[in-house]
């Protein structure tokens, strides 16, 4: 156990790496993390109980390496550790692992184009009994689900998902939380509602939010923070605001995060700010 407690102290780093670097610095060392782990599940001598630690240990790799290569716009290698991540979490028999696990598969599937599909995984994990004692991760599926309302053109549901993610975010004990969840903050919850409402095509109401995300957002979330000051650049697009829109994404802050993802919005964004006048209304 006390390597399982090394270990879990490495998978914190990682998640703290993630948010202040981005998944392009930390893809290759969380899937070759992800190696030694699974290495030493098959050839170490243990029992029960650091067996079920080292599954979720595994766990909880996978999905950060799967996020990881998402960022990194590889989508295919996130999908394959995503499901790495759920197998895991049912070996391990920890229901919070899986309930992560199915939230990350959630946000694929939405990805993809499959809102409802996502929407229906986000319900069945809000189900689950063992939610209802975890407020932070409900509050996180709550806000999840409301985009995927809001893309299937649901825009009351999505209201009500997402007051329901702030009134179980007030309730959670932020205080011990999984390092996972570490970016989960008032300033997220922000960010999480301008997603929604972009989704909606409510681009006002999504740019407020998104500016209240980047006032509220802690100095340690570089990543998230260039992402949301380029969504914040992509809503002003959306309303024809173009000189707006390239004085904001000109600000972006990427000095030492990599996220191919990013970067590819910060190209799209600057060279429809920047388009010519005859073609404004293609850019928009």
């Amino acid at each position: 156990m006390t390597d399982v407690d090394r270990v879990q102290g490495t998978i914190t780093r990682l998640d703290a790496h993630f948010n202040g670097l981005g998944g392009g610095a930390l893809v290759d060392v969380a899937t070759d993390y992800l190696t030694r782990l699974q290495h030493a599940l098959d050839h170490c001598t243990y029992g029960e109980r650091v067996e079920r630690a080292l599954t979720r240990a595994v766990a909880d790799v996978a999905a950060c390496a799967g996020w990881s290569a998402h960022d990194c716009g590889d989508y295919a290698r996130a999908a394959q550790l995503r499901n790495q991540a759920l197998q895991a979490a049912l070996l391990a028999r920890d229901p919070i692992a899986v309930t992560r696990a199915w939230s990350d598969l959630a946000a694929q599937a939405e990805h993809a184009g499959r809102p409802a599909e996502a929407a229906r995984i986000n319900r069945a994990a809000l189900s689950e009994r063992h939610v209802r004692a975890q407020p932070l991760i409900a509050s996180l599926l709550h806000a999840r689900l409301a985009d995927c309302l809001a893309q299937t053109g649901d825009p009351k549901g999505m209201g009500r998902q997402l007051a329901a993610a702030e009134g179980t975010y007030d309730r959670a004990d932020i205080v011990g939380a999984a390092s996972w969840l570490a970016f989960l903050t008032p300033a997220e919850l922000s960010g999480l509602a301008a997603l929604a409402h972009q989704s909606a095509g409510l681009y006002a109401r999504a740019e407020e939010q998104a500016a209240r995300t980047l006032d509220l957002l802690d100095v340690r979330f570089a990543r998230n923070r260039a992402y949301y000051t380029v969504l914040l650049a992509e809503l002003q697009l959306a309303q024809g605001d173009l000189d707006r829109a390239a004085a904001t994404v000109a600000d972006v802050q990427v000095a030492g995060v990599a996220s191919s993802r990013i970067a590819a919005r910060i190209e799209r964004v600057t060279a429809a700010a920047h388009a010519p006048e005859g073609h404004r209304d293609d850019a928009r």
